[in-house]
């Protein structure tokens, strides 16, 4: 078959192709990776394993570096946020007291509609603060590599804040789901039954 001599060839013109053309796949025993130091060699067969292992856990640990400062940030934001329902308070405890709906003899507003101006405001701007120090401490626990539950799950609660919670949120989720950021956090590895 035609194929199978070209195929063939063109592994064989693979494999004899000088170290030095830069198509190798990895260093050979004894010779250092490249920009590696020189006194870098490789000992044995598993040693660069300990490379790659420090390799990964310094790109977790910069993940987990950025998530915690974002998390601070979307904790301002979402702070910042919860602030906007107090001119809902304001018109609320307008109405209540009187001050607001006397205009020209026109019949005052009810005060219910003042009540539910204050009961709703007040509950947006808590449930806000209360997503904000949730975010700010998920940053704080992200940082000390504590809590990976809490960190989890504040990452869900994250996604409500739309956009910027959800952006987050999601990839919270999606580096707090990596095995060896689970061991940072030092999480024992669950045995599939």
């Amino acid at each position: 078959m035609p194929g199978q001599s070209t195929t063939s060839s063109l592994i064989d013109n693979f494999n004899s192709l000088p170290y030095e053309a830069g198509l190798a796949l990895g260093p050979r025993a004894g010779e250092p990776w490249p920009g590696a130091a020189p006194e870098a060699r490789l000992v044995g067969e598993g040693s660069w394993m300990v490379d790659i292992k420090e390799q990964v856990m310094n790109e977790d640990l910069d993940q987990l570096r950025l998530l915690t400062i974002f998390h601070y940030v979307v904790a301002t934001l979402a702070g910042l946020f919860s602030l906007f329902p107090i001119i809902h308070l304001v018109v609320g405890i307008a109405v209540v007291t009187g001050h607001l709906g006397n205009n020209h003899g026109s019949a005052p507003i009810p005060a219910f509609f003042g009540w539910l101006f204050i009961v709703l405001a007040g509950t947006m701007m808590i449930l806000g603060f209360a997503l904000a120090i949730c975010m700010f401490l998920a940053g704080r626990f992200l940082a000390r590599r504590r809590y990976y539950m809490f960190c989890l799950v504040a990452a869900g609660v994250e996604c409500t804040f739309m956009p910027f919670g959800t952006i987050l949120g999601v990839f919270t989720i999606i580096v707090l789901q990596k095995p060896s950021v689970r061991e940072l956090f030092g999480q024992l590895r669950f045995a599939a039954t």
